[in-house]
């Protein structure tokens, strides 16, 4: 075979594989990138290592940054992990203020942790207000036992009167702590209009709480007109309890035998 004709026979040859080392070319530039990738996202997970030489300058600018804006957000969280010495100066003051707000809002709530020395004469005062404000509210809610020295005429007047409407409202639902000595003649007028009218719907429902005894003539007689409905309803259609003996000759004739069962 001349020169020439292996000259030929080569080009056809490198025509022929050109495509395949190009898709072969590709993939391992495509398996670089996503390794590389892989690398960049490690370096923001604390948790995996990190290859910093391996990054681009724009790379390893960007995980700086990134990783001094987690660091402020973990020092505001009060996260372990957090690096005060990496803080600016600013940061580092806006921190302190946030962490002495939480120290004394912890304070106001009436926290075991609190130090009253360490604070200041304005601080003593809002927490010496929240725990007065927060003793006022257990008083009105009767959650502790209330020290009617420790309130001015006007709160004792508030405590007395949320005092009341709840004790009514445990009364009118028949809940624990209701206090019927403690009823002005006009809220027991009220609880007993409310428990009858829980009676009567306890009755109309078939309930086992229902009191027949309580009811009035006319809500008896509201009942036993539901009742006979509710009873020419199953006899009629087939559902629900039947008492024929208690329907009058019409409904009777009107009932089919398949519903008098």
């Amino acid at each position: 075979m001349d020169s020439r004709l292996r000259n030929h026979v080569a080009a056809l040859a490198c025509l022929c594989l050109a495509p395949a080392m190009a898709r072969a070319e590709s993939a391992a530039t495509g398996s670089l990138a996503a390794d590389h990738a892989r690398k960049v996202a490690d370096c923001r997970r604390p948790e995996l290592l990190c290859f910093t030489s391996e990054l681009t300058p724009a790379e390893t600018a960007a995980l700086a940054v990134f990783r001094h804006e987690r660091n402020v957000a973990d020092c505001g969280a009060g996260a372990a992990t957090c690096n005060r010495a990496s803080l600016t100066r600013f940061e580092a003051r806006d921190l302190a203020a946030a962490e002495r707000d939480r120290y004394v809002s912890q304070c106001k709530d009436g926290s075991a942790s609190c130090d009253p020395s360490t604070l200041t004469t304005a601080e003593t005062r809002q927490v010496t207000v929240a725990g007065h404000e927060r003793h006022l509210s257990d008083c009105k809610a009767s959650r502790v036992p209330c020290d009617p020295a420790t309130l001015t005429a006007s709160e004792a007047r508030e405590v007395a009167a949320a005092q009341r409407e709840r004790n009514v409202a445990d009364c009118q639902y028949a809940w624990d702590g209701c206090d019927r000595s403690k009823l002005t003649a006009t809220d027991a007028a009220e609880v007993v209009a409310r428990e009858r009218e829980r009676n009567l719907s306890a009755c109309m429902d078939g309930r086992d709480i229902c009191d027949y005894a309580l009811l009035t003539p006319a809500e008896s007689r509201v009942l036993a007109a539901a009742e006979r409905q509710r009873n020419r309803t199953a006899c009629r259609t087939g559902y629900g309890y039947c008492d024929p003996s208690r329907l009058t000759p019409a409904e009777a004739a009107r009932t089919p035998p398949d519903g008098r069962r």
